[in-house]
């Protein structure tokens, strides 16, 4: 019988499978995530190596031409 005056209602048996803290977690991802993570990094790599051929691009765009070797 439930207790008007007790602020929980619920028994104390009641849920307890599920305050349960985890014991047994895999340290391994799942494959949906293992699968994420894997294209994720492969984006930023894509990215950093997109970004690092930029940058010598613009390196060797602004270099000032070399002297006519053949000038007066």
């Amino acid at each position: 019988m439930i207790d008007p005056n007790q602020t929980n209602p619920r028994p104390a048996h009641a849920g307890g499978a599920f305050v349960a803290p985890v014991t047994h977690r895999s340290l391994q991802p799942t494959p949906e995530a293992a699968k994420s993570r894997v294209a994720r990094l492969r984006r930023k790599q894509r990215l950093l190596i997109k970004n690092k051929k930029r940058a010598s691009l613009l390196k060797l765009a602004t270099l000032p031409p070399a002297p006519d070797p053949l000038a007066p």
